[in-house]
């Protein structure tokens, strides 16, 4: 489980792996089929710690085959591993990356470095148990919480001090 962001130098291939295996795990325990397009499209994902618009990873897939994918393929390979837990969706840059906690019960935040568009997702129960509060406290009938942090991480700011 990434815990923090990680040096740039690290060994991909190796949270790969752990991603891949836990997704299908997942699927296996839900009966649903992790068909290769949608098994490509996490590895994609899970190759970094980035997080990816959908046309960046059709990009991908098409460089890798040299056949021409249309975009809905992508889109729907995304919407079925966001409905499986394994892929968040990053608003604020419009994109995606892989779940680093799949199959928790998430109430997850992400922190995201506004050079690099690296991602960490945590699960801190104090920030995801303080806006239920709060809307309640406001009368505001809290239906959905995504909470997208912006800023700069350790190997950024260095190279941007």
């Amino acid at each position: 489980m990434q815990t923090g962001f990680l040096p740039f130098q690290h060994d991909h291939d190796r949270c790969k792996a752990g991603i891949l295996g836990k997704a299908d795990a997942i699927c296996r325990q839900k009966k649903v089929r992790l068909t290769p397009q949608r098994r490509e499209v996490l590895a994609i994902l899970s190759g970094s710690h980035r997080c990816l618009g959908a046309y960046d990873i059709l990009g991908q897939m098409n460089g890798r085959t040299g056949r021409r994918l249309a975009p809905m393929a992508v889109y729907r390979s995304l919407e079925f591993l966001m409905d499986m837990g394994l892929v968040h969706r990053v608003g604020i840059r419009n994109a995606y990356f892989a779940c680093t906690h799949p199959g928790h019960d998430q109430r997850p935040q992400f922190w995201i470095c506004r050079h690099c568009d690296c991602v960490v997702e945590t699960e801190s129960y104090a920030i995801a148990n303080l806006l239920p509060q709060v809307a309640q406290d406001i009368g505001f009938n809290l239906e959905t919480v995504n909470v997208e942090l912006v800023g700069v991480c350790s190997d950024c700011k260095g190279e941007h001090s």
